[in-house]
């Protein structure tokens, strides 16, 4: 489905100010292998590491537990694990979200059996907009230490933070640049990243995946939460017995559905409150209510 024609933004035009750390040109940039690799020999300082496996938006999933999506899970070729994260927004609580993130990923590679010897070695890189820790400085790296003698431990976790506006004359600085500013390319330090970012911003091929990924997200946090929404209603309706309660469970339903796809949307589209209420249609004199909750 198009949803062009239910948006009273201009969608071409927020396309157009798309960049690589924007979380939808971000996970089709990071769906190359090329991609990952050429980017983490430059933050983790390896120009022999190797990206064996790379997937986007990556499904971490608990029955009755926190689930999370990392924006992309990498294997390297010396086994170890690597989650990419880019933040826009400074509206979190970001080293608990690293932390949980880095738990679950620890979780799912362990087999029942497995010795602690034999847990695989976990990164994090979290590429962000904003100087998380307000030294200015383009990378963050973050180590367990031991207090008084100073050492520096080793469990097998590594904690990288990337302050993506912080200019200095450092590679991780100079690829940050092509990652914020969508004019930017480097072809001669960074091939593959400015080729696929070249891609999909200067030719229709890649303007149209930008586009078809930009509906299958408003299309599929649409209809789920909307089917959710309804399903919410019905229950709390049907559960007071009375036509009046089941009218008002179904508003209820209605109006959980809406928060919880306005800030769907906000998060996968990068939008703004407005944005993504004008994106589902909220009509004007009703999306005070929802501001109100967001």
């Amino acid at each position: 489905m198009d949803y062009s024609a239910c948006i009273p933004f201009n969608k071409e035009e927020y396309l157009k100010k798309l960049r690589p750390i924007d979380d939808l040109m971000f996970r089709l940039c990071a769906g190359h292998k090329s991609w990952c690799e050429e980017m983490l020999r430059t933050i983790l300082d390896d120009d022999k590491l190797t990206v064996e496996e790379n997937t986007v938006q990556y499904n971490l999933t608990y029955p009755g537990r926190r689930s999370v999506i990392l924006d992309a899970r990498c294997r390297l070729g010396d086994g170890s694990l690597v989650n990419i994260e880019v933040q826009t927004g400074d509206k979190d609580d970001h080293q608990r979200r690293v932390r949980l993130y880095a738990a679950l990923m620890t979780a799912e590679a362990c087999s029942p059996n497995m010795k602690f010897a034999e847990i695989p070695d976990i990164c994090t890189v979290y590429i962000c907009e904003f100087d998380i820790f307000g030294y200015n400085l383009p990378i963050y790296r973050v180590d367990r230490v031991l207090r008084g003698p100073g050492e520096v431990l080793d469990n097998g976790y590594t904690e990288i933070y990337i302050n993506a506006l912080a200019r200095d004359s450092s590679r991780v600085s100079r690829l940050m640049e092509i990652f914020v500013n969508r004019e930017a390319y480097n072809f001669e330090e960074f091939g593959e990243i400015s080729k696929i970012k070249d891609y999909l911003i200067n030719t229709q091929k890649g303007r149209k995946d930008m586009d078809s990924v930009f509906d299958d997200i408003l299309s599929k946090h649409y209809d789920q939460i909307k089917a959710e929404g309804k399903a919410e209603g019905k229950a709390e309706g049907l559960a007071q017995g009375k036509a009046e309660g089941k009218a008002e469970g179904l508003a209820q339903g209605k109006e959980s559905e809406r928060v919880s796809s306005i800030k769907n949307i906000m998060h996968s589209l990068n939008m703004t409150v407005q944005q993504a209420m004008d994106a589902l249609r909220i009509p004007l004199e009703e999306q005070a209510k929802y501001l109100a909750k967001i």
